[in-house]
């Protein structure tokens, strides 16, 4: 893949098939059939961090494609945990962050990992005029693949890579209030709450996503209804991933 006068080439060649090997996954033609549809009913105000002078497309699709960028990279990495977990892989970090808060379960193995997976994801699939991000301006792509060949090309993808670590970070941070209210009421790592179970079952799904959430309405110019679709959208997405890796066993529980 890579030869010299051809990083550019070579990156946008490497997203490519990134996406193109998800193509015959079925959670992602879920993505590919719902979401436009689903974003463009509901609209979009503000243009926030996707606002370029390049781009003339309808906001509703602008939208829908800057959140297919920052959810995509996270249902990718934390599948790859899951197996990563199941599969007792980097046993030196599943050291836990503090077990008498948070139990053994939240360990700085998935902190480590979640936040630096996800900024490679992040910034493979949200390459600058790549597959994705093409579709704001068909003549975004060459704009900026020719940048490549000097430090600010470059800078602008580690920029990318830095926004999905914090994408991971606040992924990974905002579940440990959950599991520290869980401790507290005496409900095991890994078990199922006796009281109000449909309460934690819901924070369960919806903690991290409030967390993804707030750095997505930062980015947009702190637009709270572009952030509620992203929330509603994440959360969805959680119950979704959560029933499917349930059933094939990749998963202890729902």
């Amino acid at each position: 893949l890579v030869g010299r006068g051809n990083v550019g080439q070579n990156l946008y060649l490497l997203q490519g098939i990134v996406l193109r090997s998800l193509r015959n996954c079925g959670e992602i033609r879920f993505l590919q059939t719902h979401f436009g549809s689903f974003v463009e009913n509901v609209g979009s105000a503000g243009i926030g961090f996707g606002n370029s002078p390049l781009n003339q497309k309808p906001l509703n699709k602008e939208l829908s494609i800057y959140m297919i960028g920052a959810l995509l990279p996270l249902v990718i990495t934390n599948i790859a945990h899951m197996v990563l977990v199941k599969r007792n892989g980097f046993p030196g970090l599943a050291v836990p962050i503090h077990a008498g808060a948070f139990g053994p379960n939240k360990t700085w193995r998935g902190v480590v990992f979640v936040s630096f997976v996800n900024a490679v994801c992040f910034g493979l699939i949200n390459i600058p005029g790549g597959v994705l991000l093409s579709h704001l301006n068909d003549t975004f792509y060459d704009a900026i693949l020719s940048d490549l060949s000097t430090w600010h090309g470059w800078e602008d993808i580690l920029f990318k890579c830095f926004i999905g670590w914090v994408y991971g970070m606040a992924y990974v941070l905002f579940e440990l209030p959950n599991s520290w209210l869980k401790r507290r009421m005496g409900i095991p790592a890994g078990a199922s709450a006796n009281r109000f179970k449909g309460l934690f079952t819901l924070l369960d799904k919806t903690d991290s996503a409030l967390g993804v959430s707030l750095v997505f309405c930062v980015l947009r110019d702190f637009s709270w209804v572009d952030a509620s679709v992203f929330f509603v959208t994440a959360s969805g997405l959680h119950f979704l991933f959560s029933w499917i890796l349930y059933l094939r066993k990749i998963k202890k529980a729902f």
